[in-house]
């Protein structure tokens, strides 16, 4: 199900030029129908029922009151995501239609990752990505800092990781070599943290942080991941012509580089500072390609792209089987469940969901 997705992105990808616009529209609809019709996927989905039905302690004030609200309302859970996943749907449609040249090759960028990790997944992070694309970014650009720094203050109700945002107010005044070499002495902290297992993370016991942090270990394909991504946004970067947007949406991107790095040890915590940043790639690299002078350079760059996407969907849609069912499905086979055949939950995830509720 989800690599046939991936092929019908790409097929879209294919017949998006000479102007056919409905291609990247109907891309989105079928994208947004099968994040909002679903049920149970996603690694978090049964984490959120349980938060959304019964409350918890850990989620920010915001999350909670808005959770809270709509449970007392009456509002079924399956209602909320819909909501979310429309809303967080629109919010990549506003960015790919405002930034992107090659809408559906954005839309391509967005599904091994963003889409089916953090849309499907971390709903929270996913809102903050979402929004920061949809909104954000072009509040960025245009300078409305207030209108900026309310939103990114807002959203840290929904997850404390929206402070990661409130420094890009300055990221046009910093200069790239400083950038840069920031990301590599973070990479620095990273490792040696990873040599000292985080006691020096631990040592602060902030809560929040450490809800996140176990063992410090070195995880070489998110590594890898993060080292490629960087390096061809950085490649093209020095290939091509800059101006204004490129300029501030390769500074986000090595940003997101900089921050992430001293979690290095810690995946859970370093990818989602990563991602939560460096989803403006989604929009960067097709414009970067579309400002490449030779036609042949545009093409083998597409077609690595093509391969990335498949690699990188592989990779996450094992670990999530992994995670949740292991050796009952493989990548090929992975379940997509809906709303409207929740009876299939049973089968799939036996002694998790009983009786029309999660346990």
């Amino acid at each position: 199900m989800f690599l046939l997705l991936l092929v019908f992105i790409m097929v879209c990808c294919l017949f998006e030029k000479n102007g056919r616009k409905w291609v990247f529209h109907a891309a989105w609809l079928v994208l947004t129908a099968v994040l909002c019709i679903r049920f149970a996927q996603g690694r978090d989905y049964r984490t959120y029922w349980m938060m959304y039905h019964y409350g918890d302690g850990h989620s920010e004030f915001l999350w909670r009151c808005i959770t809270t609200i709509l449970n007392n309302a009456g509002v079924p859970f399956e209602a909320f995501i819909f909501g979310i996943s429309l809303f967080m749907m629109y919010g990549i449609r506003r960015a790919v239609l405002r930034f992107s040249p090659y809408h559906c090759f954005s839309l391509l960028l967005l599904y091994p990752t963003i889409y089916f990790s953090y849309f499907f997944s971390a709903l929270r992070a996913g809102i903050l990505i979402a929004f920061f694309l949809g909104f954000m970014l072009e509040w960025l650009l245009e300078k409305k800092y207030k209108r900026y720094l309310a939103a990114a203050l807002l959203l840290l109700g929904v997850h404390t990781m929206a402070a990661a945002f409130l420094p890009l107010v300055f990221i046009q005044k910093i200069r790239e070599k400083v950038l840069l070499c920031a990301a590599a002495f973070s990479a620095g902290i990273g490792f040696f943290l990873i040599f000292t297992n985080g006691q020096i993370l631990k040592m602060f016991h902030m809560e929040r942080l450490n809800y996140y942090l176990g063992e410090a270990q070195f995880g070489a394909a998110a590594f890898l991941e993060k080292l490629f991504l960087t390096g061809v946004i950085w490649f093209l970067y020095r290939s091509i012509k800059k101006d204004k947007v490129l300029g501030l949406l390769y500074k986000i991107c090595i940003y997101g580089m900089v921050i992430s790095m001293p979690f290095l040890g810690f995946q859970l915590v370093s990818s989602r500072f990563f991602h939560l940043l460096t989803a403006v790639h989604i929009v960067a690299v097709p414009l970067m390609i579309d400002k490449l002078s030779y036609p042949v350079n545009k093409k083998l760059l597409t077609a690595v792209f093509f391969l990335y996407t498949v690699v990188i969907l592989s990779k996450n849609i094992d670990y999530y089987l992994q995670s949740m069912i292991p050796g009952r499905y493989h990548i090929v086979s992975c379940p997509y469940i809906t709303i409207f055949n929740k009876e299939k939950t049973s089968e799939v995830f036996d002694g998790i969901y009983k009786n029309g509720r999660f346990w």
